[in-house]
């Protein structure tokens, strides 16, 4: 960042680094508000890098790794998926995301919908038990660069 006008550049290996400076709004889409309340907080604190291959990762391990699948001018398009299993538990999250870098350049917008489902097996008392839980929201975040 241009330490003159807060002008977001790209460090000398051609990444981009930024920070969540605020969560402009959270809307659940599935599940509750207190569940997409939750999201929104983890992101207002998160780090990310967009690197010379297109790709947007934060420094939270809970988020996985967007893509890019589209440019258009200032604004590009994103998509991921990560998945982790234990012995009880399968949680899948999927991301589609827009960031937009207005004429200004001083911060970047980043519009998300982010979908997790978590489906887990137990055993208690030699009866098995299974449950699915779904979340989904649509979150809106300004990004400063750093």
């Amino acid at each position: 960042m241009s330490k003159d006008d807060g002008t977001a550049r790209p460090t000398p290996d051609r990444t981009w680094s930024f920070r969540t400076l605020r969560v402009i709004s959270v809307q659940p889409l599935s599940g509750s508000l207190t569940q997409a309340q939750d999201v929104a907080d983890r992101l207002a604190h998160v780090r990310w890098t967009l690197t010379t291959d297109g790709t947007l990762t934060a420094d939270d391990a809970d988020l996985p790794p967007l893509r890019t699948t589209a440019v258009h001018g200032d604004t590009r398009l994103l998509s991921g998926e990560r998945s982790r299993t234990t012995d009880v538990s399968v949680t899948t999250v999927w991301m589609d995301a827009r960031l937009v870098r207005p004429p200004t350049g001083h911060t970047m917008r980043l519009d998300l919908i982010r979908t997790a489902t978590g489906v887990t097996h137990a055993v208690v008392a030699c009866r098995a038990f299974d449950s699915t839980v779904t979340t989904a929201a649509r979150l809106a975040l300004q990004l400063a660069a750093r």
